[in-house]
């Protein structure tokens, strides 16, 4: 890693995860999915230029408000993006951001007792998915849609620890840099 970095990961609504550089509340990534439809990493909607719901609370301790923060779904039309300086073997030597941001999203789905996590990969990554979390097509959707598996028959990722408490997900522990396991990595 080039140097240490201190992320806040925010989660909203049913399917909006936001992440920002603390150094200078940058936002350097987005998620967005529906537990509800089969398009979750294709066909973005739009944010709503609202604050997050800890805005108050952030500007009375971090002199920072969040408010009016889209650029980055403004600029990129799918609902999944890391900017490129926080990829895996960036500048900044963030490993596995998108991954945190995926086990968030299936945390949440497993939460709510669903058996599947559907996603529309975009151009070549269908085949990350399929290795990497076990995506498979299901004979009940389009051959473009991907479904992983939840719940305890989901492939475990070796360096992401979710932290359970009372039978459902607080907290994930992920580990920020590189992945031996993964041929990449």
């Amino acid at each position: 890693m080039t140097g240490k970095s201190e992320l806040l990961v925010a989660f909203r609504g049913t399917g909006m995860i936001d992440v920002f550089n603390r150094g200078n509340w940058a936002h350097i990534a987005y998620l967005d999915f529906d537990i509800q439809s089969e398009i979750h990493l294709n066909s973005a909607f739009g944010s709503p230029l609202i604050g997050l719901p800890f805005s108050i609370a952030l500007r009375q301790t971090q002199g920072v408000s969040l408010q009016y923060f889209d650029d980055l779904r403004r600029n990129h039309h799918y609902g999944f993006f890391v900017e490129p300086d926080y990829r895996n073997k960036g500048r900044i030597g963030i490993w596995n951001l998108d991954e945190l941001m995926l086990a968030i999203a299936l945390a949440y789905a497993e939460d709510h007792h669903l058996k599947w996590f559907r996603i529309k990969p975009t151009g070549d990554t269908a085949p990350y998915y399929r290795l990497k979390f076990g995506a498979t097509p299901l004979p009940t959707t389009t051959a473009d849609v991907l479904s992983i598996h939840l719940g305890a028959a989901r492939k475990p990722l070796p360096h992401v620890h979710p932290v359970r408490y009372a039978g459902r997900t607080r907290a994930i522990d992920i580990q920020t840099a590189p992945d031996v396991s993964w041929p990449s990595g």
